[in-house]
């Protein structure tokens, strides 16, 4: 019988060890710290197996047949025990000290003692290896093993490490700190019910299922690496990571950091505020819980939703990405793919959008909404909202403060927005409230349905339509501009210098309309509308009652049926007053003019110019009386008075005087029916105090009677008229 220090064993003395006889002595430490390894049969050499303890390692031929099983042939100082299994199915349980148990060919079951910090290897076979009291290592083998680390009497303040090697191994963790690693198989791992630390598990290759549900405390670190990966955390602060591989992640209740890492993963953060990178592959996230989670997205196109109550930021790639906010108050930052966004919640939500074609939908809150070149759609809430695109050809239905780069954008305003267009021809609806719209050099399209606007354009031709019945405010610009109002609120709309065609016609709201030097179509309606034309030469023209100012061109204004104040400017105007026997006031200008009152008790006054009064037959007729008829206020003899067909006629001057008007039309009828000098004439003139009336017999019946004409010259002598003034 031989006794052997293993310190000082040689390979000679390994060989010659026999089990039962001889006995191996391990002056310092414990079981644990031995390392057994298994050497298979080769072409060269039997199998065998080497012991390896504190820096020296022998052999043991024979498939170590002298040290396997049950022996008490290996002495530690602590009483441990060193079992290495032999081919069959070991069952074998630790001591009080810190054991080694290496299972072998079979399938074992090993089970660490009450006491000491044990090491297990299950080695080949479908092992079961259980830890106890201790600091605890434990080491699966080739088969599908089965791993448990709360073993009863566990230490609290222990800490246990254990890896499953091949094969698809099931490990569970204690209440205390694991480190726990799958190995290559498909592994399934749970960390333990942990309330006071916090577990290491990483699956490692294989399609792992890894989960610390149970641990309360957080903290955790959980990673799959390679493979389709399920990963889950606890209800504390956890840190998991994908890695390679479609994986499946649910954060927990915690402050979690997600890594999802290459693949097509699906990610759920759970309560908490998380923070999550899901990193390349086409990814799905879902926020069900209430904190502010952080989610950054890869380039390949995620789908994010966001469900919780609270504020969460979410940045993507340059994928085409689609996200769902949640009720909380979101910024969303998609990068320049093509994105679809939704957000209905009724807080105000940040959305910045790329250069990609972006969709962008909000709710009632007050969001801040912008995107770059791409041609956008968004749909925002009710809310009063932020929104700025860039010089894409955008769709916009919203409100609040809303401004677009240089494409053909469409915008659509529900209700009290501030708009700015760019460059590019825009298209915008405003449906109510009181907006204020601002336009570029584009060729706009503008269509107001309700509410009080105010629209300031650029140079380019513009086209208004204004159908509501607010008061709207149009500053044209300088292009030539179209404006049609059918509604029936009092509008103001100012040209610029470009040629505008303004239409109110059908409207029944009291206009002011103003232009510049262009030359201008105004058509108006039947409100009491203001009408202040520039320099051009503008056709005016309104049904309603009004004031016209033609400004210096040779402009064309013509009167409708209702009494009305008009002055045609310095140019050479055509003017045409109404119907109204309540009279027009008209003033010609300083050109040559030609005015042409029509019925009713007109205030007539020609200007510095050569004037041409003209009127019909049936206008300043004799039986409207003296305060019925056309009054000119500044003829002079070089003016013009041309009345119906009759022509220049024949008038012949005479010193006729009479006290009122009623004696004026009997003096000149008298001298048209005698036999003077005004026999047979077609006009006669009348002074009459300071004024000249003149008479026209329009019927030609040698008579002056209630249907001829007659017009009253103010401040004028008989000297002032003369036959070469008919025409």
């Amino acid at each position: 019988m031989a006794n052997y220090f293993f310190d000082q064993m040689t390979q000679a003395n390994a060989d010659a060890f026999v089990d039962g006889t001889d006995t191996i002595i391990f002056r310092t430490g414990s079981a644990s710290l031995a390392t057994v390894i298994f050497n298979p049969l080769t072409f060269n050499s039997a199998p065998s197996v080497t012991l390896s303890y504190l820096g020296n390692s022998v052999t043991f031929a024979n498939d170590g047949a002298a040290i396997r099983g049950l022996t008490n042939s290996l002495i530690f100082p602590d009483s441990s025990k060193l079992y290495v299994g032999v081919t069959g199915n070991d069952n074998i349980t630790g001591t009080a000290g810190s054991d080694g148990l290496f299972g072998g060919a079979g399938d074992d079951t090993l089970t660490g003692g009450s006491g000491g910090n044990d090491l297990l290897q299950g080695n080949q076979g479908n092992d079961s290896l259980v830890a106890s009291t201790g600091l605890n290592t434990i080491f699966g083998g080739q088969g599908d093993d089965s791993i448990t680390l709360s073993g009863a009497g566990h230490s609290a303040t222990a800490t246990n490490f254990a890896q499953g090697n091949l094969g698809n191994d099931t490990i569970v963790g204690s209440t205390n700190a694991d480190t726990i690693l799958g190995g290559q198989g498909d592994d399934n791992i749970s960390g333990g019910a942990n309330t006071a630390s916090s577990d290491f598990l990483d699956g490692n290759l294989g399609n792992d299922t890894v989960s610390a549900a149970g641990n309360t405390f957080g903290g955790d670190t959980i990673a799959g690496e390679d493979g389709d990966d399920s990963l889950t955390g606890g209800s504390g602060g956890d840190s998991l990571n994908g890695g390679n591989g479609d994986d499946t992640i649910v954060g927990g209740a915690g402050n979690d950091t997600i890594s999802a890492g290459a693949g097509n993963d699906q990610v759920s953060g759970g309560a908490g505020n998380d923070t999550v990178d899901l990193g390349a592959g086409v990814n799905t996230f879902t926020s069900s819980g209430a904190g502010h989670d952080t989610v950054t997205g890869g380039n390949d196109g995620n789908t994010i939703t966001l469900t919780g109550h609270s504020g969460d930021v979410v940045t993507t790639g340059t994928g085409n990405d689609s996200v769902l906010g949640g009720l909380g108050g979101d910024t969303i930052n998609v990068s320049d793919g093509s994105n679809t966004v939704t957000d209905t919640g009724a807080l105000g939500d940040t959305i910045v959008g790329g250069a990609g074609a972006n969709s962008i939908t909000t709710g009632a809150g007050d969001d801040n909404i912008s995107v770059g070149a791409g041609n956008n759609t968004i749909l925002s809430g009710t809310g009063s909202d932020t929104i700025s695109a860039g010089a894409g050809n955008d769709l916009i239905t919203g409100s609040g403060l809303i401004s677009v780069g240089g494409g053909t954008d469409t915008i659509t305003s529900a209700s009290t927005s501030t708009i700015t267009g760019g460059a590019g021809g825009d298209s915008i609806t405003a449906h109510g409230g009181h907006d204020l719209i601002t336009l570029s050099g584009g060729n706009n399209t503008f269509v107001e349905t309700s509410g009080n606007d105010t629209v300031v354009t650029g140079a380019g031709n513009d086209t208004f339509t204004l159908s509501g019945n607010g008061a709207n405010n149009l500053n044209l610009g300088d292009g030539s501009n179209t404006a049609t109002e059918t509604g029936t609120g009092g509008d103001t709309i100012v040209g610029g210098n470009g040629g505008n065609v303004i239409d109110t016609h059908a409207a029944s709201g009291s206009d002011s309309i103003s232009t510049g030097s262009g030359a201008d179509t105004i058509t108006t309606g039947g409100g009491t509308d203001i009408i202040s034309a520039g320099g051009g030469n503008d056709q005016i023209t309104f049904t309603g009652q009004g004031a016209v100012q033609g400004g210096d061109g040779n402009d064309t204004i013509s009167a409708g049926s209702v009494g009305s104040l008009i002055d045609g400017g310095t140019g050479a105007d055509s003017i045409n007053g109404s119907t109204s026997a309540s009279g027009d006031t008209i003033t010609g200008g300083t050109g040559d003019d030609v005015i042409a009152g029509h019925g009713g008790a007109d205030l007539l006054t020609g200007g510095g110019g050569n004037d041409t009064f003209q009127f019909a037959t049936t206008d300043s007729v004799v039986s409207a009386g003296q305060t019925g008829i056309t009054t000119i206020t500044d003829w002079t003899s070089s003016d013009s008075l041309k009345i119906g067909a009759i022509g220049a006629g024949s008038y012949h001057a005479d010193t006729l005087t009479a006290s009122n008007f009623s004696a004026a039309v009997s003096v000149a009828d008298t001298a048209i029916n005698g036999a003077g000098t005004h026999h047979d004439d077609t006009y006669v003139a009348v002074q009459v105090g300071t004024n000249v009336i003149v008479f026209a017999d329009t019927n030609a019946d040698h008579d002056i009677t209630a249907t001829d004409t007659a017009i009253i010259l103010t401040g004028k002598s008989l000297t002032d008229v003369l036959a070469s003034d008919f025409i």
